[in-house]
């Protein structure tokens, strides 16, 4: 047996390479990156690889698991971890190409040992197979029950009658995406869900998610996406998002903010008085606040596609899902890519210093490309305006090749809502909130409150009747 280890983490190469040695296992040597993997594996005429995602290089996993077994090489994959949806999605195109051996984060040195020493089988692999596995034919035994006990077997108990005493939350239901009962995820005796706190499971099943709103109705709504997007830092998403969800719920809409930013928690933390992590891609409610909030988890790896497919399944619950997105790029962060691809409403939005036009041009320029429809459903905002900035909102709109959409001025009263921890109060005027409700306002035509009235017909009934908006009732004690 001549084995090629290429995980891509010298430590861990290191360590399997010495322990294979020691068993007298030939270790042909370490491959740094994935362009050169399978002609290395010719030339040192290796029979099974040890590979893992982290392995440098731009060809694609599934790509280059295909290419070793079609050179007749066994591969022992190491593709995440077990609760990642990503490094499931591609175990389970690995195993389709015939690859059982199968090793999960934490990865362990004896247990990948175990596997070049003891191949895996089908049933062995931990998980099923993306379509059907050639030649290969699984089926399920079928459980045989004796005749005397279908003879005296009980209907199951509903819903309501299963619940356990003094757990009053709600339980999934079809409306909700799930089956009855189905209200925590399943795990293995003895096996603690990671990033758990209390009963919030950082990973669940999406029936699990739905079930656990506390203000989530069955009745379906608009469903509204609204992305918040800028790839510089500081340009005022977070200011953005908050007043525009408070605008909107005060208008009579039902509103869903979402903290989709794993480098600050501003939303949760500061904002909502929330530890990060905690109620991680649930719903809920803020004290003092008339909108709802999704938390982010507490590990920046847990944001992904996976994480972004689960929240917006929330949408039809909402007038209007907002995300306050996280600077950086979309090859970084794949969950703000699925956002803005979802999204009905891109608010872009860019400041007259010359660092935030120049990550606007480059957005343009290269990955902007990558959001379909983008002309369609974008509008180019201009924040913190004020007269002497070195550039006027128009010359910030041609330098970045955006027509000009809404221009937001520089207004202290941003300040004071960071300063405070707390969104919007009722009675309170300010431009900043005056140039937010006016571009607020064109995503609510056809809109209807909860009493069946047009929402912008509404609001300006509210104005009427006493000066300022019509926001949040209280602030966060």
């Amino acid at each position: 047996m001549r084995v090629l280890i290429a995980t891509g983490l010298e430590e861990l190469d290191g360590i399997i390479s010495g322990e294979l040695s020691s068993r007298d296992i030939d270790v042909v040597g370490e491959c740094y990156y994935r362009e050169g993997l399978l002609s290395l594996t010719k030339e040192r005429g290796a029979d099974v690889v040890v590979l893992s995602p982290h392995l440098p290089g731009q060809a694609d996993t599934v790509d280059l698991v295909r290419e070793l077994r079609m050179a007749g090489l066994r591969v022992i994959f190491l593709p995440g971890r077990r609760d990642d949806g990503k490094a499931v999605a591609l175990a389970r195109k690995a195993v389709s190409l015939g690859v059982y051996d199968i090793v999960w984060d934490p990865v362990s040195p004896a247990a990948v040992i175990n596997r070049v020493l003891n191949p895996a089988t089908l049933a062995e692999a931990g998980v099923e197979p993306e379509g059907e596995v050639p030649g290969i034919a699984v089926k399920k035994p079928e459980k045989k029950i004796p005749f005397w006990m279908r003879l005296f077997r009980r209907a199951k108990p509903a819903a309501e009658e299963r619940k356990i005493p003094g757990d009053d939350r709600p339980w999934a239901s079809p409306e909700t995406g799930g089956k009855p009962g189905d209200i925590f995820p399943e795990k293995t005796p003895g096996e603690e869900l990671p990033g758990a706190v209390g009963n919030s499971p950082r990973k669940a099943p999406l029936s699990y998610w739905l079930a656990r709103s506390p203000t989530i109705s069955p009745e379906k709504r608009a469903g509204r996406l609204l992305v918040v997007y800028s790839s510089a830092s500081g340009v005022g998403k977070t200011a953005v998002s908050m007043t525009t969800a408070a605008l909107l719920a005060g208008r009579g809409c039902r509103v869903c903010l979402v903290d989709a930013d794993p480098t600050g928690h501003t939303l949760t933390e500061h904002f909502a008085g929330l530890p990060a992590g905690r109620y991680a891609f649930e719903a809920v409610r803020p004290r003092g606040w008339t909108f709802d909030l999704v938390p982010g988890p507490v590990n920046p790896a847990d944001y992904g596609r996976d994480s972004a497919r689960m929240v917006m399944a929330l949408r039809d619950r909402y007038d209007f899902m907002i995300v306050d997105s996280c600077p950086g790029t979309l090859e970084v962060y794949e969950h703000i890519r699925e956002y803005l691809a979802a999204a009905d409403h891109i608010w872009l939005l860019c400041t007259p210093e010359a660092k935030a036009v120049g990550a606007v041009k480059r957005f343009a320029m290269s990955e902007g490309r990558l959001v379909p429809s983008l002309e369609e459903k974008l509008t180019f905002v201009v924040n913190r305006s004020y007269p002497l900035a070195p550039r006027k909102p128009a010359e910030v709109a041609a330098a970045t090749g955006f027509p000009l959409g809404a221009v937001l001025p520089e207004d202290s009263f941003v300040e004071s809502l960071f300063t405070g921890a707390r969104p919007p109060r009722p009675g309170e005027r300010a431009d900043f909130l005056d140039a937010v409700d006016r571009l607020a306002g064109g995503l609510a035509g056809g809109l209807k409150t909860e009493k069946g009235e047009d929402v912008i017909e509404s609001q300006s009934r509210v104005r009427q009747r006493r000066p300022g908006l019509r926001v949040l009732e209280g602030a966060r004690r």
